[in-house]
């Protein structure tokens, strides 16, 4: 692959917000709202691991 002109802008590196108690970006059927206490439980502990374990290793492969 060739490099980039130098007058090139770098692109912008993304940002992942998994925070666990964030609100989803993405229910647009509110199906959040469908969980039961156990179920919210789960995914906070899901969205936990994602910004703790996985997101590290997602934005240094960036």
């Amino acid at each position: 692959m060739a490099d980039a002109p130098s007058d090139t802008p770098a692109l912008p590196r993304p940002e992942l917000d998994l925070a666990p108690d964030r609100e989803a970006l993405a229910d647009f059927y509110d199906y959040g709202d469908l969980l039961t206490d156990d179920e919210t439980a789960t995914l906070r502990r899901l969205r936990g691991y994602l910004a703790q374990d996985v997101a590290p290793v997602v934005e240094g492969a960036w």
